[in-house]
């Protein structure tokens, strides 16, 4: 089973709930980080996985990023046949 994912990665010059964000300058820098990035699911909020560099949190890969109005946008390929599946 091939499953895509696509949409809005983060939107551009605003800030989150703890004062995070992007600026617009930052555009294309944002873009080449996700083209290089794999597409994963952590559990829990504290995104431990990024720092246990956990195998199983991988599902899949970015194939493209891009800006358009004021977000960045990126689709997806979800390679684990049980995310895919679970996904759907």
């Amino acid at each position: 089973m091939t499953l895509f994912l696509e949409g809005l990665a983060f939107p551009l010059g605003e800030l989150n709930k703890n004062g995070w964000g992007i600026p617009e300058t930052e555009a294309e820098n944002a873009i080449n980080s996700l083209k290089a990035s794999v597409l994963k699911i952590c559990p829990g909020e504290a995104h431990a996985c990024d720092f246990s560099e956990d195998p199983y949190g991988k599902i899949g890969k970015i194939v493209d990023a891009w800006q358009q109005d004021n977000g960045i946008y990126v689709r997806a390929l979800v390679t684990d046949s049980v995310a895919a599946r679970k996904i759907k």
